[in-house]
């Protein structure tokens, strides 16, 4: 379950590390006693973070590797801290959910909420749909079972969580077939901590969505991007954009996704940025040649216009046919993070993403980056160990996979 970390002097900085300021008058921290350790590459999570202790958490996952891009299932059910202050992994010891993928996740009010996903033993036949909510308290590093009799087992959904600590699930699929999203889900539900119970919220009227993502501000706006429906294999792919009231129980279409907009994309990752009132969208798998995205967009929730902050990628020479890439099928941006889709990633409350893992055109990647919104740059925190493709290693590459 553990890697080695690689190039240790250099990712670990002494005294602070690059997730969030320092407090000059606090005593140092001492890195030095941290683990070495980093996550085994795997994909199908999600993240939180917790600014209160500066900790980003995520949890199983499929680390199964593609073989000639088809899956190849593994799922696991370790839970991973990485603390901001020195850069470092650390694995939680409490036991919590059992192993699954395709979860939704979320994090706020200090806790990390996993509800559903999927699960199989073996890389061949039906899967199981979980149907259980826990969550992750940052403080205590615990995990505690909720109360799970709320939506219909389901996987490939999505979770955000709004004032009082609520969580809020819309979509998903209650497919057991690996090759069909049928059912799809077009309710949400949400559920209150404090009376640990579930409610749906009936006549809402979003869309039915796989693979799509979900952002809050924390309070009672929720907004929706991207995703696919029954046809999530072949696409077309959607790039619209929803907001959904939560106290009000009404979801509205803000964007269409005409004119200038990130292509239409299923696992994109979604954060609400509270300095700019904007959501920050990165990565995903679009429906055009260049497949694995790295790009970032920010949508304005005062104009409802998207920009595109850094285009990542681009297409080059292109693949030579189904899973066969050459060495300059893209034009590469190497102060990007590889592409990727079905990561984890979350915004810390000093306006930067954190961002692990997900599947790239190499398999499953295990790499840690953070990406400063205001300045728009990336930093690599922890280099991959798997996942990465060649160019990106070498300069001499026949391939655009090792």
């Amino acid at each position: 379950m553990r890697t080695a970390l690689l190039l240790l002097p250099a990712l670990l900085p002494a005294c602070s590390g690059d997730g969030k300021d320092t407090d000059t008058t606090a005593d140092p921290v001492d890195c030095s006693t941290r683990p070495t350790d980093i996550p085994t590459a795997r994909g199908e999570i999600a993240g939180g973070y917790d600014d209160a202790t500066g900790r980003f958490v995520f949890f199983g996952g499929d680390e199964g590797v593609p073989v000639n891009c088809s899956s190849q299932t593994s799922f696991v059910k370790d839970t991973w801290v990485w603390e901001s202050d020195c850069g470092n992994f650390r694995e939680v010891a409490a036991s919590g959910p059992s192993a699954r993928g395709r979860y939704a996740g979320a994090a706020g009010g200090g806790k990390f909420y996993v509800q559903g996903g999927r699960f199989r033993d073996g890389t061949s036949g039906d899967y199981t749909l979980r149907p259980d909510l826990w969550a992750f308290d940052f403080a205590s590093e615990t995990w505690a079972e909720l109360n799970g009799d709320g939506p219909d087992r389901r996987n490939n959904h999505a979770g955000a969580v709004v004032a009082g600590g609520k969580l809020v699930i819309h979509g998903g699929t209650g497919s057991t077939n690996g090759l069909s999203y049928s059912p799809l889900f077009v309710d949400t539900w949400v559920y209150d901590p404090a009376s640990d119970s579930w409610s749906e919220i009936t006549g809402a009227g979003g869309p039915g969505r796989v693979f799509h993502a979900l952002a809050s501000d924390g309070q009672n706006r929720v907004w929706l991007f991207g995703g696919g429906d029954e046809n999530a294999f072949s696409g077309p792919f959607f790039k619209d954009v929803w907001e959904l009231d939560v106290s009000g129980g009404t979801w509205t279409r803000l964007h269409d996704g005409s004119g200038k907009a990130p292509d239409g994309r299923i696992w994109p990752n979604l954060a609400y940025d509270a300095a700019h009132d904007q959501l920050v969208m990165f990565a995903g798998h679009d429906d055009r040649a260049l497949g694995n995205s790295n790009a970032v967009w920010t949508f304005d929730l005062a104009t409802d216009k998207w920009t595109e902050k850094r285009g990542g990628d681009v297409v080059d020479a292109g693949a030579n046919g189904f899973c066969d890439f050459p060495a300059d099928f893209v034009a590469a941006d190497f102060d990007s993070p590889e592409r990727r889709y079905g990561a984890a990633m979350a915004i810390t409350g000093d306006g930067r993403l954190v961002t692990f893992g997900g599947k790239t055109d190499c398999g499953i990647i295990n790499d840690l980056w953070t990406y400063d919104i205001a300045g728009d740059a990336w930093t690599r925190v922890l280099r991959a160990t798997d996942g990465e493709s060649c160019i990106r290693a070498y300069d001499d590459c026949t391939a655009l996979c090792f």
